[in-house]
């Protein structure tokens, strides 16, 4: 009798163990979720006023895509946990391409409404069933066509503004929208850097020696190359990294209580 029963009941265990695999994405995640609103109101400054983040994201977002909004369903984000479902918000973009531009990359926030810039860039056309409306692109499938991009946008500057074709105009949006985005990206740190924290203890590291390996150097004196180099090369970086950075962030009077 119990072998019987266990017969009937095991089917639905299976099919119920599958339904909660299968709806599991669905539920609230234990993950620490950044406090979007708040990252959103850090003021910056930017053109010689000082505005939140928030108001830099939806303005940098509309000269990149048009719209206020990122063209992503947040089934789950860690960074925006409670707009599941809602197209992704400016704020929750610029966080992703500040602190995990590698997924910043694949967003298709690129609008590039001419047919033959497409064709010119080598773009993917139109085709739903890969997910591709011949108009919206993401960073990564732009990346192979920069040269180009930057070479045909050389050629329009050349021009008075009006004597530039439609398609010439494009070619500038779609090139001051990715100048926008790389400056966006190095605006918090040095783009390709993982480990923020490390990267400056590793640069004070370097700062005694470096100094030391530069002052001979400049007195005429032996010193050590490895030491002078790289040192240099955090200074490169992030001599870089103050022109190249959109916003200026405003350090808080109390760090501390901050």
């Amino acid at each position: 009798m119990k072998a019987n029963r266990l017969w009937t009941v095991w089917p639905w265990a299976l099919v119920a163990a599958f339904a909660l695999w299968a709806l599991w994405p669905l539920f609230p995640r234990t993950e620490k979720a950044y406090r979007v609103r708040e990252f959103g109101a850090i003021p910056v400054l930017l053109n010689g006023r000082v505005q939140p983040l928030d108001t830099i994201a939806r303005n940098a977002l509309r000269q990149i895509r048009g719209k206020q909004t990122a063209p992503v369903r947040l089934h789950f984000s860690v960074f925006d946990p409670a707009r599941r479902g809602q197209l992704m918000p400016a704020t929750t973009w610029l966080l992703e391409v500040f602190f995990r531009p590698e997924l910043a990359d694949t967003r298709k926030v690129f609008r590039v409404d001419h047919p033959e810039l497409v064709s010119m860039l080598r773009l993917p056309s139109a085709d739903p069933e890969k997910g591709e409306d011949g108009k919206h692109f993401s960073f990564a499938q732009l990346q192979p066509a920069l040269e180009e991009l930057e070479k045909q946008a050389q050629r329009a500057r050349e021009k008075e503004t009006a004597q530039r074709t439609a398609l010439e105009r494009q070619v500038l949006k779609v090139y001051h929208a990715v100048l926008l985005y790389h400056r966006l990206k190095n605006s918090v740190q040095p783009e390709g850097v993982q480990d923020l924290a490390t990267e400056v203890a590793a640069y004070r590291s370097a700062i005694p020696a470096g100094r030391a390996a530069l002052l001979a150097r400049e007195a005429g004196k032996e010193f050590s190359q490895t030491d002078a180099d790289r040192l240099l090369e955090y200074l490169q970086r992030y001599d870089f990294l103050s022109r190249a950075a959109y916003p200026l962030v405003l350090p808080p009077r109390d760090p501390v209580a901050t």
